[in-house]
């Protein structure tokens, strides 16, 4: 169900640092899912993208994701309304994301071959990742900066082999970073 906001919209996520004109998710998925919480929070979680229950609340980590969410922040004593909840990417592709990913991969390289061949530069379809990337990295260093200035250690939860890959940008499998700490360096920061 819908809160009585007005609906978050492509203009708001470009404000957060998106580069929604560029991405192929603006025509091609649904959304986009604003992410929540305090904008002075030293603990963030970033998903993959939007589910179907999320784009139709309007909010990030609802259904069953949510639910487990959920109880899992109450168990460790943690209210929600305390960290900042977000996507890696805030509009849900029209098919799995890899299979999605992979498919623009394949049309950029064959256009590239085929703008080779034309003698001219080739029109090459953005990667949605990068695309929402700023924003993400803004959405970090405000946790790190929040939690410098708070004294305590600033905590970003990835959720999902995306969420890891996108943050650390390159190929990690889940499984075997799975409950690590890892160690996070954003260019520009360092602890103070």
């Amino acid at each position: 169900m819908k809160s009585g906001k007005a609906p978050f919209t492509y203009e708001a996520a470009e404000q957060m640092g998106c580069r929604c004109q560029e991405c192929p998710l603006r025509s091609d998925g649904q959304g986009p899912v604003p992410p929540e919480g305090p904008k002075e929070a030293s603990f963030g979680v970033w998903a993959e993208m939007p589910t179907r229950n999320e784009l139709a609340a309007g909010r990030p980590l609802v259904g069953a994701s949510g639910v487990l969410y959920n109880e899992i922040l109450k168990e460790v004593g943690i209210k929600r309304g305390e960290i900042w909840t977000s996507k890696v990417l805030l509009c849900q592709a029209p098919i799995d994301l890899p299979r999605y990913l992979a498919n623009i991969r394949k049309n950029n390289a064959a256009e590239k071959r085929l703008a080779r061949r034309e003698k001219r530069k080739p029109n090459l379809v953005q990667d949605p990742i990068s695309c929402c990337w700023p924003r993400v990295e803004r959405e970090l260093e405000r946790i790190w900066r929040n939690g410098i200035k708070q004294g305590v250690n600033p905590v970003a939860l990835l959720l999902g082999g995306t969420a890891l890959q996108a943050v650390f940008k390159r190929k990690m499998a889940i499984m075997k970073w799975r409950g690590s700490i890892l160690k996070l360096h954003l260019k520009g920061l360092k602890n103070a």
